[in-house]
């Protein structure tokens, strides 16, 4: 299993059941009523001090389609990936930054693994 769907399976494990958790695609096929949390690699590169390994840096889209309370939502939201993430010892995240995802409220947190080539 790759480390994208390695992070994928842990969150999905961690996460209530109303969270959509996918690897990249457009919003356009999902439930437009559930959040989503969406899982890309942004970059690969041989990790320091770890002979054999590399790490693997991540764009953790957290996005909340609109809602009454976007703003809210979403920030609960971010507080419930966060926790998910925290409980693991394989990532680390490292920033949270608010943004869209094709035009919906979204936080994008950068997040790292550390992975060995076996």
């Amino acid at each position: 299993m790759n480390s994208r769907r390695g992070l994928i399976a842990a969150l999905v494990a961690k996460l209530p059941r109303k969270y959509q958790v996918i690897g990249p695609r457009t919003l356009d096929a999902l439930d437009a009523r559930r959040p989503v949390v969406m899982v890309i690699r942004t970059d690969t590169a041989p990790a320091a001090n770890y002979a054999g390994s590399y790490l693997s840096t991540f764009g953790i889209w957290v996005i909340q389609p609109k809602t009454i309370e976007p703003e809210d939502d979403l920030d609960d939201d971010l507080d419930a990936v966060i926790l998910a993430l925290d409980s693991y010892n394989f990532v680390a995240w490292t920033a949270a930054e608010r943004s869209t995802y094709e035009d919906q409220p979204a936080y994008r947190i950068t997040a790292n693994t550390i992975d060995t080539k076996d």
